[in-house]
């Protein structure tokens, strides 16, 4: 019970290439003749061609260029908000420890005994205050390097408004900040005051205090270096730690325009939705259409 070639000149299958008998055989066997055993056929599946290949590869190619970098901004975004409620709670916790062990809020200031006038003033004075402002927290951070007041490539020199339309030369080669370096990349800069007696309008609670300003870099020295986007400040205040600007009625204000108070709104809302709509407010509008 065989067939020959001509006596049945097709095979297929489902799903596969109708080819014939003959083309069944010589792709088996390599050589045309003889009979083929009913009811068994040499088969052979249809593949992609190279063009269909290279469309599709083109397609998941234009795809992931599409998506990829929403995703990936999308990441940083939310380790941004990660990175700067952790440090809030790292300093808050750090000021109630410090007052706990004996060390009132008073302390940190030296009051009278230094300048009177702006902090921009008095520099050696304002250095040692810097000092004395760290090392209250000093047993809470993990700290890589202690750069002090020389900044030796511990944190950028110069930062960007959150609009782009000023740049800042904050943190010179020798300030009377107080510069470190902490293991996981960041940065933070402890700068004191000596005038906690005025009253900083509506910055702040009324009737608080200003006694320091703490700036935090979520990545260091790395780009975009601006404020509200890897920059952020925090103020030491009667009530302890607290976001800089918190208590400010139009704080978004700030923070679409200079940025220096965009961290209220990442605490208290969890995200950073300011960076893809121009029109949130504290006590208005809180989503992006």
């Amino acid at each position: 019970g065989g067939s020959s070639l001509t006596s049945s000149p097709y095979c297929h299958y489902e799903g596969f290439e109708t080819v014939s008998k003959e083309k069944c055989f010589r792709d088996y066997s390599g050589a045309v003749g003889g009979n083929v055993v009913e009811g068994i056929f040499f088969l052979r599946r249809k593949g992609f061609t190279l063009a269909e290949i290279l469309i599709t590869l083109a397609i998941i190619g234009v795809v992931a260029a599409l998506t990829i970098p929403t995703l990936v901004a999308n990441y940083q975004e939310k380790q941004t908000v990660v990175k700067l409620k952790k440090m809030y709670s790292v300093l808050s916790q750090g000021f109630l420890y410090s007052v706990a062990e004996g060390d009132p809020i008073t302390n940190y200031s030296k009051g009278s005994e230094y300048s009177t006038t702006a902090p921009d003033t008095g520099v050696d004075n304002f250095k040692e205050l810097s000092k004395l402002f760290f090392e209250r927290f000093k047993p809470y951070l993990k700290i890589a390097k202690e750069c002090g007041n020389k900044n030796d490539n511990c944190i950028a020199v110069k930062y960007k408004s959150f609009d782009g339309s000023t740049s800042y030369t904050i943190f010179s080669e020798t300030t009377s900040k107080y510069i470190i370096k902490l293991a996981d990349g960041s940065s933070i800069v402890f700068f004191g005051y000596n005038f906690p007696d005025n009253v900083l309008g509506n910055y702040n609670p009324p009737g608080s205090k200003l006694y320091g300003t703490i700036y935090y870099d979520i990545n260091g020295t790395d780009e975009p270096n601006t404020f509200g986007k890897d920059m952020f400040q925090f103020a030491l205040i009667t009530e302890g730690i607290a976001p800089y600007g918190r208590g400010e009625n139009d704080y978004m204000e700030n923070c679409y325009h200079e940025g220096f108070e965009c961290a209220p709104w990442v605490i208290s809302q969890n995200n950073m939705n300011y960076l893809h709509c121009k029109d949130l407010s504290e006590n208005g509008k809180l989503e992006c259409d």
